[in-house]
């Protein structure tokens, strides 16, 4: 099941992103410019929590979309936050409706920090998703 709504959430991510390129988690590292802008994209399963009992039991799955923005430092943060706002439209009301499962966005999280030649700007938006076991 968790495998499917990573693929959900993925092809949702790939199918509205055009900011800048994108390197995935689990694949393999690639030699970024300094100069260039680009992201890194993530997806985290959290915690569950059993929300019915019986013979169907009903569970809520706590999951984190994440975006690691990476632009030249002293190129200033607005183009930082383009990219950000873009990534939180993607799943801000980002809902699915499947048999098996559904998704919900809420609220993001956004935080930046300066790693030598490079600004990074992390989005971690909160996503639930329901289903049955």
């Amino acid at each position: 099941m968790l495998k499917d709504i990573a693929l959900k959430i993925t092809d949702h991510f790939i199918s509205n992103w055009s900011g800048c390129p994108i390197i995935y988690d689990n694949q393999p590292a690639q030699d970024m410019s300094e100069e260039a802008e680009w992201a890194r994209f993530a997806i985290r399963f959290g915690d569950q929590r059993i929300t019915s009992l019986g013979d169907q039991k009903g569970t809520d799955q706590n999951i984190r979309v994440i975006l690691q923005i990476f632009v030249a430092n002293g190129s200033g943060t607005a183009r930082s936050y383009e990219l950000a706002d873009t990534f939180t439209q993607i799943f801000r009301y980002y809902r699915i409706k499947e048999p098996a499962f559904s998704i919900e966005g809420m609220t993001p999280l956004i935080t930046t920090q300066t790693d030598g030649d490079l600004l990074q700007m992390n989005v971690s938006i909160p996503l639930r998703a329901s289903f049955i076991v």
